[in-house]
């Protein structure tokens, strides 16, 4: 009977113990999600898109980051790519059939993704042979195999554009009373009703006027159309009020919008705007849209060094 009750009360310090380590582990998963902001984008279309704030992934480039068929949330980190080099022979090992005659600009990252051989690589590349500045697109699994591409002779502007994204920084900032600052980790616009027309919109730099939200002389929409108004009170991860209110974050068809700048496309009407579903948008913060390796509508390679292939793939590593 004394054994039977010292093992009870074993057993009873035992659960007790047990409960007390699932709490704090919960707590601890719990913290750590709360201060990691996504940065990835989930397009794969092409859109790298990862969980952490300090970093920066491709959005439409994936499915879209701002498009998601190979979401990089899933397939993990990016880093640099080793080298130019490294990449133009990834490039001709996977026959991906880009153009790339003459001196080139590239800018190129690899990713990891799980059950493959090797990391997986984004490079976007500008040949003689691509228009106006253009670049083409091509996302190249672990195995060397050609997972997506967009080819600059043949794709419309906007599709190239809107679908190579990469996610900025995401920074946080004071709160104000003047101002909304919101920030999209993943795929999306926010939409702006302007008196010159109807915009899709990648920051989130917004005024307050009274409960309406403003960009200059715009107003933000919510998903029904409508200005979106604002109480003051925390928002959710979705970007939505304790009265519902959320802006309207969407994707549209290339075919029916028209690029304005690196942030920004016109579109032609609101029904022609998709909004998505479940978008992730952190509260008083910004992203980072200035720089030259990120952004919605992908890095900037106009000021890139030009780089010259080498002549023998077989001596690059």
């Amino acid at each position: 009977m004394l054994i039977a009750r010292h093992k009870s009360a074993i057993f009873t310090i035992l659960v007790v113990i047990g409960t007390a380590f699932l709490w704090i582990r919960e707590k601890i998963v719990i913290s750590l999600a709360s201060n990691a902001k996504a940065s990835v984008t989930e397009r794969v279309d092409i859109k790298v898109q990862v969980s952490t704030r300090s970093q920066s992934t491709a959005i439409g480039v994936l499915k879209s980051p701002h498009r998601q068929e190979v979401s990089m949330q899933d397939e993990g980190a990016r880093h640099q790519s080793s080298s130019n080099s490294k990449a133009f022979c990834r490039i001709l090992r996977a026959n991906s059939g880009l153009p790339l005659a003459g001196p080139l600009k590239m800018y190129a990252f690899e990713y990891e993704q799980h059950g493959e051989e090797g990391p997986g690589m984004i490079a976007f590349v500008q040949s003689r042979e691509c228009p106006d500045e253009l670049f083409s697109m091509v996302r190249i699994d672990g195995n060397d195999r050609v997972k997506e591409l967009i080819d600059c002779r043949f794709a419309q502007k906007e599709e190239i554009l809107m679908k190579s994204g990469i996610q900025g920084e995401i920074l946080d900032y004071p709160v104000s009373p003047e101002r909304m600052l919101l920030a999209i980790s993943g795929p999306g616009y926010f939409i702006t009703d302007c008196p010159n027309g109807l915009f899709m919109q990648r920051s989130g730099d917004f005024q307050r006027r009274g409960r309406e939200i403003w960009q200059g002389a715009c107003r933000v929409l919510n998903g029904e159309g409508e200005p979106f108004v604002w109480d003051g009170h925390p928002l959710d991860e979705h970007g939505c009020s304790k009265e519902g209110q959320c802006p309207a974050i969407v994707e549209a068809d290339p075919k029916f919008t028209t690029f304005i700048d690196r942030t920004t496309f016109e579109i032609a009407d609101r029904s022609m705007a998709r909004l998505l579903p479940e978008p992730r948008v952190f509260s008083n913060s910004l992203e980072t849209l200035d720089s030259a390796d990120t952004g919605p509508t992908g890095p900037h390679l106009t000021n890139r060094i030009q780089f010259t292939p080498p002549a023998d793939c077989s001596t690059v590593q």
